[in-house]
């Protein structure tokens, strides 16, 4: 006698999302089986439904098991690194409200997609993700694998093999770091930390002040271009997201590392998973006596994440805090070389996840900065009337929904965002002095606050083998810029076949000043209240070529900003800088580059890791502007190449060649007021890991050839540094 078996459809990625609840819908297929069928003969009406190729089954006590999927060991299955248990099957369908997730897709791929090693997935550049071989977008991701091979000991190392990435280094090893992306300015990026937005109202200088030690990062996304229609204003020429590890494995993590100049770090990470709620802890402490007089640094930090579902219902929070004591030498202008400055950052958030027709995901976030500016570290001028304190917040919350069918994927968010600070330069007089907690000698006297609600609509197509995203921001803020203004943008991509995907977009976006920019008069510096936002509009067209063994891209934008916000003055004058609007800017550029895998092309080659070089060329028109000099936005990258090598060898060693070469425009004055342009530079960095049972041990070399080289102002870059260290795992 026959009997009915209803089979949810449903497959838990486990290795690519972590989030077996963010699915959208099931399907439900009913069959009718003979209770005497045995599984070769269900494998063959599975097989016929789905008109696949090949499979084949292991059986095992824990259930029936899929081994290879359309008979190659690199299609979508062997690219999991998992065996796929089928007792309830899972099968893909994709989506989720998250800002910036990682999926994989395996219904209705196109050619490419299901030729390529599913490692190659990354974000895409709108609400609803899609495959890189989808993606009409320039995403690059440092993997977890990236991390290990870098020679690197924090993310804004990791970050300067990203070509279109620009680190500015004012404190070394990540003290002080600026970042920008396609020419663009530090206060012009928005930086997200596992999707939840933490870049600084005050500054871009603090937007990287982050709790998150470079061990428990599991990958960092970087979006080249404008992202303002999906993230909000502040994603003007690009944005970063820093993904962190979930504990997954039940595992105790100790990292030690020490070299030249007094450098010393410890980090401790644990993550546990205790009756379905994953939460992992991570600590660090560092410190440094210094590469030059005054560049000496402590830091602290501490970061926890967690993660549960209770039924059907996700939910993740984190919460982060760092201490960071550095000498500031020339940060911020060569007349005053013995600055000194104190950061105090905390963060927080809470995110849930739920429904099935529609997805729902609300957030609530908060992030506080504590700054102690001193121009003087010690023998102050006699005109010096005392240090600089801020303190900022920011605090929001959002919802997004989305919902998939036949025409795609719909989704619509809103967020409403707080930003606020005291001090006792920036904002405007309060008429009450109020003391700084921790700082017996610090008065508040300042404040401003402003709040920005944001409007998000998109909706993703797919028609045959074109995929298009159409979308728009509708954002107001209460204070006196722009009320109500919209950002339309667009994202075509076509999958040619043979592994090539034409792609073209247009985005517009928006930044509001920072309060820095508002407010902040100083010995060099005058801010202007009356600034007003900065706009853009962005053209891109690209051509992507994937498969398993070579993966390469070149990309032509384009973008017009109007009323960009820069400091600036009189060419050659001794005049300080003030803000300003300029009338408008053109940016120009090309990104490109390739990655090889030579292993996936013989087994011959397989000591040779992989090998990538990735360029990115600028020029910059200013038009309105003449006998200017621009301490920000003129002041951009032109050429940057980057070039790494990892190569496998013999004892369980793998080695690391990074290279970079760097030519800037513009330049800096020095302390005889004389003005310097940049000079070209090329860098190369090494590491050697040799990899035991549970335990990393590895030494490095930054600025292998000991260059001398000026990236930001007076400040000169270290030379030569070694450093040496291991790393032990305990499976708990």
């Amino acid at each position: 006698m026959p009997c009915n078996l209803k089979l949810h459809l449903i497959i838990h990625f486990f290795g690519l999302t972590d989030h077996p609840y963010l699915m959208i819908f099931e399907t439900n297929m009913y069959l009718i089986l003979n209770p005497n069928l045995n599984m070769i003969k269900f494998a063959a009406i599975f097989k016929q439904f789905f008109n696949m190729k090949a499979f084949n089954l292991i059986h095992s006590k824990s259930g029936t098991r899929f081994k290879r999927w359309n008979g190659k060991n690199w299609s979508l299955f062997a690219s999991l690194r998992k065996e796929v248990v089928i007792g309830t099957l899972s099968v893909a369908y994709f989506t989720t409200l998250g800002t910036v997730e990682v999926f994989a897709q395996t219904t209705n791929q196109p050619e490419s997609s299901k030729n390529i090693d599913l490692d190659e997935v990354v974000v895409s550049a709108d609400r609803a993700p899609q495959l890189q071989s989808q993606a009409a977008r320039l995403v690059a991701v440092i993997t977890k694998k990236d991390i290990e091979a870098a020679g690197a000991q924090n993310i804004s190392d990791l970050l300067e093999n990203v070509a279109f990435a620009d680190i500015r280094t004012r404190g070394p090893l990540g003290v002080q770091n600026d970042v920008s992306v396609r020419g663009g300015t530090s206060d012009q990026v928005m930086i997200l930390l596992n999707g939840v937005n933490i870049t600084d109202p005050q500054t871009g200088h603090h937007s990287l002040n982050l709790p998150v030690p470079l061990e428990s990062v599991e990958r960092i996304e970087v979006l080249a271009g404008p992202g303002s229609r999906h993230l909000g204003a502040g994603a003007f020429s690009g944005a970063i997201n820093i993904i962190t590890k979930q504990a997954d494995n039940n595992l105790a993590e100790l990292s030690l590392s020490g070299g030249q100049f007094g450098y010393y770090s410890g980090t401790g990470y644990v993550g546990y998973n205790l009756n379905g709620v994953k939460q992992a802890v991570s600590f660090n402490t560092r410190s440094s006596d210094g590469y030059i007089k005054n560049t000496d640094f402590k830091d602290k930090s501490i970061f926890y994440t967690g993660k549960t579902s209770i039924k059907n219902v996700g939910f993740d929070w984190q919460y982060g805090y760092t201490n960071k004591e550095f000498g500031a030498n020339s940060f911020y202008t060569a007349k005053y070389p013995d600055q000194f400055e104190q950061t105090r950052t905390h963060f927080a958030s809470l995110s849930s996840e739920f429904g099935h027709f529609i997805r729902f995901k609300p957030q609530v976030y908060y992030r506080e900065n504590h700054d102690r500016f001193e121009l003087f570290r010690s023998n102050p001028a006699s005109w010096y009337k005392g240090h600089n304190y801020h303190f900022t917040q920011l605090y929001g919350g959002g919802l997004n929904a989305s919902h998939a069918s036949k025409f795609g994927v719909t989704s619509l968010g809103l967020e409403v965002r707080r930003e606020a600070v005291k001090s006792n330069v920036l904002g405007y007089l309060t008429g009450d002095t109020v003391a700084v907690k921790g700082e017996p000698k610090g008065f508040f006297t300042k404040a401003f606050d402003r709040t920005n609600s944001y409007l998000f609509v998109e909706q993703q197509f797919r028609i045959g083998k074109l995929n298009s995203t159409f979308g728009v921001m509708v954002s107001n803020t209460d204070s006196t810029y722009n009320k109500y203004r919209l950002f339309p943008g667009v994202d075509l991509s076509y999958n040619v076949g043979h592994g090539f995907v034409v792609s073209s977009s247009y985005n517009s976006s928006m930044r509001l000043p920072t309060f820095t920019d508002l407010f902040y008069n100083g010995p060099t510096n005058v801010g202007n209240p009356n600034l007003k936002a900065e706009f853009s509009t962005s053209f891109e067209i690209g051509l992507k070529y994937l498969s398993p063994s070579f993966i390469a891209n070149i990309s032509n934008f384009y973008r017009k900003g109007t009323d960009l916000i820069d400091w600036g003055r009189v060419k050659n004058s001794t005049g300080k800088y003030t803000t300003m609007n300029l009338s408008e800017l053109k940016t120009k550029g090309i990104d490109c580059g390739f990655k090889l895998i030579p292993s996936s092309i013989s087994e011959s080659l397989s000591f040779v890791d992989n090998l990538s070089i990735n360029g990115c060329f600028i020029t910059n028109d200013t038009i309105g502007q003449t006998n200017y000099d621009s301490y920000y936005v003129l002041d951009y990258l032109k050429t940057k190449v980057t070039a790494t090598e990892v190569f496998n060898l013999p004892f369980n060693l793998k080695w690391s060649l990074s290279q970079t070469y760097q030519d800037r425009n513009g330049g800096y004055t020095t302390v005889t007021n004389q003005y310097q342009t940049y000079e070209p530079f090329f860098s190369v960095d090494s590491k050697l890991t040799w990899y035991g049972q549970n335990m990393q041990v590895y030494g490095e070399v930054s600025n292998l050839t000991n260059k001398t080289y000026y990236d930001i102002g007076n400040i000169p870059q270290p030379g030569t540094w070694f450093k040496a260290g291991l790393k032990y795992t305990l499976p708990l």
